[in-house]
């Protein structure tokens, strides 16, 4: 444990109080007095929790399932079945083949603008989401689920909506004037 102590006259303490006086510490301030206008850009913290706000980023993420599926376009060749072992985008990324039955149609290029980290969230889930057995041990991940076998297409419907708010998010913070450090 070290014994060195931030002080306020420090450069990210001091920027860190003075985002707190900029938008409000959230236990004495209202909405409008936080976000500048009511209830549009943050909610007060969920219940059960004792303090803070909610930005709708936050809302976004924390409760992604909870989102409504962004209107893709679903084409059939087939019987259709939900099973899928690995799912592959089109060159040009408007397109997911979930498997040989089902292709995914009309995922806009602001999904991709997303990237919480070296890819978007919607790569993210066409890499993580697939059948596969480790080598070593023999352990098969399938990402199917037996309960509710549409849980992957309405997964990645939710990631589309949520990659495309949180861009939209970010452009409207952009016109508020913020300084980035």
């Amino acid at each position: 444990m070290s014994n060195f102590k931030l002080k306020a006259t420090h450069a990210p303490v001091k920027a860190y109080y003075e985002t707190l006086e900029r938008f409000g510490r959230g236990e004495n301030s209202t909405t409008r007095e936080t976000c500048g206008g009511p209830s549009r850009r943050c909610w007060r913290s969920a219940p059960g929790r004792s303090s803070g706000w909610w930005c709708p980023s936050t809302r976004l993420h924390v409760e992604y399932e909870k989102q409504e599926e962004y209107p893709l376009e679903l084409t059939e060749t087939g019987k259709l079945d939900w099973r899928v072992e690995k799912m592959a985008l089109s060159k040009d990324k408007t397109q997911l083949k979930y498997n040989e039955f089902l292709t995914l149609s009309g995922i806009p290029a602001e999904a991709y603008e997303y990237r919480p980290g070296n890819r978007s969230a919607l790569e993210w889930v066409v890499d993580q989401y697939r059948v596969s057995a480790d080598a070593r041990s023999g352990i098969v991940n399938d990402p199917n689920r037996e309960d509710d076998p549409e849980y992957i297409v309405r997964l990645v419907g939710q990631v589309v909506t949520v990659s495309v708010e949180t861009v939209r998010l970010v452009w409207e913070l952009a016109g508020l004037g913020i300084e980035q450090a």
